[in-house]
């Protein structure tokens, strides 16, 4: 049996959805939360997994552990994982499926994570110091030097260590992007190997848009009101351009809730620099049809992480037609690259390129691309191999 630890949100529907027709191995699915139930997937999936309260989850793992060949961690946040992983280093196979946020709460991980005027904002907004910032997002010797530190004091290791500790001790890894399973390797010197495991079953076909170019000429900016979208940053890069009558829409509508004030600090700015009749931030919830058809109305995008992340708005954006610009510290920029998606740097921003959107044949190009990367046939036979492996009973040598 291959165990799903699933969180308690809108991946929790995916997850179970294209895993529950598995039967050799048996997929079984259990959510984590600090409720009573579940709640926050659709019945019609919830049903088909068992709930746990977090208090309970190492009892109930070692309650099945002997029917369990494989266990899937879906991200890596939460420290009961951490504490599964020690536990059963060795006894199963634990794959980690690497979302992003988690992986990249390491400070070997988080070096250049913003830009200039991020990180300004950022120190403000967390009321720290150069030197705490410093400490956080370098994992160099001074890092390493406090976390040795900590250890002593508080006799338990940093909780950014556990996490470190509990990385290197998963027999493999998925990604979004193979490129962030390459920097996290190189980063933690990993022995683990990259199994694939995708969160969609239908390729790019099911998106919810249509098989037309751009509606309008819109830009947006940013996918979310993350602190790691350098938002500031991703403004000032086009401040000095013409945008005559375009809409600039700037998601804002989840994410940054761990910086108060930050919301009301990027949309200040966007006034500021594209005036209100231009300015468009969303800041109340819209349902994915609805945001699916404001996407459609961007024939520009900017996407100024530079961490793998937004890679489904990038998808949907690509398949519409959009002219998308992708920093080259993102590892979704170097693996789009790769798979011959035209794709561009936002070094490029210029006055031409935002006056000239993608032609036909390129966004036709780029849809073909999609294609390849997502073909379904080729899903299949990834998880195949991904299930053989979790199936196993002994994992593994690294």
């Amino acid at each position: 049996m291959v165990l799903h630890i699933i969180l308690d949100d809108k991946f929790g529907e995916i997850i179970i959805n294209r895993f529950q027709n598995y039967s050799n191995p048996i997929n079984k699915f259990v959510v984590v939360n600090s409720e009573k139930s579940i709640q926050n997937i659709p019945a019609k999936f919830a049903q088909k997994a068992t709930h746990v309260h977090e208090d309970n989850i190492l009892d109930f793992v070692g309650s099945q552990i002997n029917n369990i060949t494989g266990i899937i961690f879906h991200g890596l946040n939460e420290n009961y994982k951490w504490e599964i992983i020690k536990r059963y280093k060795g006894k199963v196979h634990l794959h980690w499926k690497f979302w992003g946020t988690d992986g990249y709460m390491l400070p070997q991980m988080r070096k250049g994570l913003f830009e200039k005027e991020t990180k300004k904002l950022y120190l403000e907004l967390k009321n720290i110091s150069k030197f705490r910032f410093y400490l956080t997002n370098s994992g160099g010797f001074i890092y390493n030097l406090y976390a040795w530190q900590y250890k002593i004091r508080n006799k338990e290791d940093h909780y950014l260590k556990k996490l470190e500790k509990a990385i290197k001790s998963v027999d493999s890894i998925s990604s979004v992007v193979i490129d962030d399973y390459y920097k996290i390797k190189r980063a933690l010197n990993l022995k683990a190997p990259h199994l694939y495991l995708y969160y969609t079953a239908d390729g790019v076909k099911n998106l919810g848009i249509e098989d037309n170019s751009p509606t309008s000429q819109n830009i947006i900016i940013g996918n979310s009101a993350a602190i790691v979208n350098n938002h500031i940053d991703a403004f000032n890069k086009i401040k000095n351009y013409g945008i005559s009558s375009r809409k600039i829409i700037v998601p804002l509508n989840y994410g940054g809730g761990n910086y108060p004030g930050l919301i009301e600090r990027i949309t200040q700015r966007g006034i500021e620099v594209f005036k209100s009749d231009n300015f468009m931030p969303l800041t109340q919830f819209i349902e994915k049809k609805e945001y699916s058809k404001l996407l459609s109305t961007c024939s520009h995008a900017i996407m100024n992480h530079n961490k793998q992340h937004a890679g489904g708005n990038i998808n949907m954006l690509l398949y519409i037609g959009t002219k998308i610009f992708l920093n080259d510290k993102n590892p979704i920029y170097t693996f789009l690259k790769r798979n011959n998606i035209i794709i561009f740097n936002t070094k490029e921003l210029s006055q031409e390129q935002l006056d000239t959107p993608l032609s036909k044949q390129e966004i036709q190009h780029n849809r073909t691309q999609l294609m390849k990367i997502y073909d379904p046939q080729l899903i299949e036979e990834r998880h195949k191999i991904l299930m053989d492996t979790l199936s196993q009973q002994t994992p593994a040598s690294k």
